[in-house]
């Protein structure tokens, strides 16, 4: 997983963005990525789907241990 990747986890952490934002089509490549290792989602509840990328709690853990919540931005 390169840096730009845990940027748009952090990113998703601190300010989640919608599915059709500018920001998700021009990081659509790592959001695909984040979403398939079941790090990011639009899932909050069952058959409930939301219209913004969440971090899971998986996605959090990686944060807290590749950098820390506070220093991955810096990246």
């Amino acid at each position: 997983m390169d840096k730009q990747t845990l940027v748009v986890l952090q990113r998703a952490y601190i300010e989640p963005f919608t599915v059709q934002s500018n920001y998700a089509r021009k990081n659509a490549l790592h959001v695909a990525e984040l979403a398939s290792r079941g790090l990011l989602t639009t899932h909050v509840g069952f058959g409930t789907y939301s219209k913004h990328w969440r971090v899971t709690p998986a996605g959090r853990a990686l944060l807290e241990y590749t950098a820390g919540e506070d220093n991955a931005r810096n990246l």
